[in-house]
């Protein structure tokens, strides 16, 4: 295993047990994927492997802040209410309405859960505002909803 090898499995190992230490929970799995998430039907937090060779402390932290962010749904979302509304919202306008109004839902929902998390775990603040700082360096500024801000061949914007 060379140096960077090494390097990148002690950050898995460190984001796993961070997640762990913020939910306060072991049954909680932490894997290493393309994009970040929270299965809560498998109480998985999925975060992106951190590639950077050269150290770079705020894209440390917004990577920090991902883990932060997953661990805050695990912690703050009710996701009991959240599908039980778009079932419903299925039912009556079908499943690309859904899909929209999901999307709208996560833009509220993301802000204050996150708001609760610096709340809750104060070094959260410093990792959310590193986030917001990189990708604001990252698209120039401009509107994360631009496609031309997705990664190629995703549809989500990059964040």
């Amino acid at each position: 295993m060379n140096l960077g090898d090494q390097r990148l499995a002690a950050l898995e190992a460190a984001a796993e047990a961070t997640a762990r230490a913020i939910v306060g929970s072991f049954g909680l799995s932490v894997v290493i994927g393309a994009q970040a998430s929270y299965n809560p039907a498998t109480r998985t937090v999925t975060v992106p492997s951190y590639v950077e060779e050269s150290p770079d402390a705020q894209l440390m932290d917004s990577w920090r802040a991902l883990i932060d962010h997953e661990c805050g749904h695990a912690l703050k979302t009710d996701f009991g209410t959240h599908a039980s509304f778009l079932d419903r919202w299925k039912a009556m306008f079908g499943r690309d309405e859904a899909a929209r109004v999901h999307q709208l839902w996560n833009a509220f929902e993301d802000p204050w859960m996150e708001r609760a998390m610096m709340i809750d775990f104060r070094g959260t603040e410093r990792h959310f505002a590193a986030k917001r700082d990189y990708l604001w360096r990252v698209t120039g500024g401009a509107d994360r909803t631009d496609p031309q801000h997705c990664p190629e061949g995703g549809s989500q914007p990059i964040g």
